[in-house]
């Protein structure tokens, strides 16, 4: 798929890591879903060790394409979880977010997904609603059939960061 490599340049010049992790990237592209085009940034996670213990990506593109599945995905292998490598993984993807001047970011999990949801409340994403996956969306097809919906205004964040 034809498209402006200057978004992969940029992506590809920013620096993901804290003293815990660091995000190494894998791949940046572009792919249509639910009809859009939508920019994923994917990286692998590695941890103080430089042991990999996990994936994350962030995806852009158009709010509605996203409403199931959201901007940011990660998946930490099971022997390294209950590390705190998600809740650092996105922290550095917000990061990302903010640099490639997203205003605002929406995450979702499955409702029996307790590990994520605890993630996604301890980096501060405010819950939205919980769903029914239609039939006609990607996620219903692997079995995702309820979602919590949560979201995260940088903008206002930023503010909140900067006074405190």
């Amino acid at each position: 798929m034809f498209f402006n490599r200057q978004w992969i340049d940029k992506a590809k010049s920013i620096k993901l890591s804290n003293e815990i992790i660091t995000l190494k990237p894998i791949r940046f592209f572009s792919d249509r879903y639910n009809g859009s085009i939508i920019k994923n940034y994917t990286y692998q996670i590695f941890n103080h060790n430089e042991t990999l213990v996990g994936y994350c990506d962030l995806r852009v593109g158009d709010e509605s394409a996203l409403f199931y599945l959201g901007n940011i995905g990660y998946n930490i292998f099971s022997h390294h979880q209950r590390k705190g490598y998600a809740t650092q993984a996105t922290y550095l993807l917000l990061d990302l977010a903010r640099q490639l001047d997203l205003e605002k970011i929406n995450i979702t999990c499955n409702t029996d997904n307790i590990a994520s949801i605890r993630t996604i409340e301890k980096t501060g994403f405010k819950y939205v609603e919980s769903v029914v996956v239609p039939a006609d969306e990607p996620l219903f097809q692997q079995g995702d059939y309820f979602k919590h919906i949560y979201t995260l205004d940088l903008k206002e964040r930023e503010k909140h960061v900067s006074i405190n």
